[in-house]
């Protein structure tokens, strides 16, 4: 299957309803990835956006759901600060998410922001290319690759017209800060790792985002969004109708 980048699925839906939407999306991917191939190997994103969506995940599916014994957590993007430290991108999914979701620690691989940035993302490098490389007929992708996108139009910590500081074998990457409060360093997955995914899903709210929503379907103003979108996978936006206004 081609990517449907030039036809993506466009949900746009009201501000209240928005999180629930974002949840059902990610529960029925869940359960389908599940039932057909055994597992659910996610990406997730951080920031503030997704709290919300998580939050209603836990409410749809319970502590007792059998997918979350068959779900592995990776991280887009990490701040370099400790996994407890407000900034954190691992604390807001670890509060949202996992304190009432029962993924096996083990399957939660999360970006060790509290390192020194070359090693965390060396590291990382490590536990992706363990799983994208993995001796399996066709390889390994991810079944879902969820991203929020930047006024400035950046994906995880991927600013346009941006370099990354250094590289971890292509996989793994040390950037600036993208336009946020927390102005620290980051570690983040490269466009190469992120669309090595069955679907890319961009989960987005508010005005401010509606000029980079409209750079990304309708061409304009330069996102990272065509850096990342899988060769051969499924794109879904997730919009509420602040962020889709410049759409018409």
């Amino acid at each position: 299957m081609k990517s449907d980048f030039g036809h993506p699925r466009v949900i746009v839906t009201e501000t209240r309803d928005w999180p629930e939407q974002a949840a059902l999306h990610f529960l029925t991917t869940a359960r389908d990835a599940v039932a057909h191939r055994g597992a659910f190997h996610v990406v997730v994103p951080g920031g503030s956006t997704p709290r919300q969506a998580f939050a209603h995940v836990v409410a749809h599916a319970g502590a007792n759901d059998p997918c979350w014994e068959r779900t592995h957590l990776y991280f887009g993007d990490e701040r370099l600060v400790a996994p407890d430290h407000p900034d954190s991108n691992f604390r807001m999914i670890r509060e949202a998410l996992l304190d009432q979701a029962p993924i096996p620690a083990e399957q939660v691989h999360r970006i060790p922001g509290e390192l020194e940035a070359e090693e965390a993302a060396r590291r990382y490098a490590g536990v992706v290319g363990s799983f994208l490389r993995s001796d399996v007929p066709q390889g390994n992708v991810f079944d879902l690759v969820i991203l929020g996108l930047g006024p400035d139009g950046h994906v995880a910590s991927l600013i346009p017209g941006g370099q990354l500081d250094f590289v971890a074998e292509g996989l793994v990457g040390v950037g600036s800060a993208p336009m946020s409060p927390a102005q620290v360093r980051r570690v983040t997955l490269t466009p190469t790792t992120l669309r090595s995914c069955r679907e890319l899903v961009l989960w987005v709210r508010g005005g401010e985002k509606a000029g980079a929503v409209q750079g990304a379907l309708r061409g304009g103003m330069p996102t990272m969004v065509p850096e990342v979108v899988p060769p051969d996978g499924r794109v879904t936006w997730i919009l509420d109708r602040a962020a889709a206004a410049a759409l018409g």
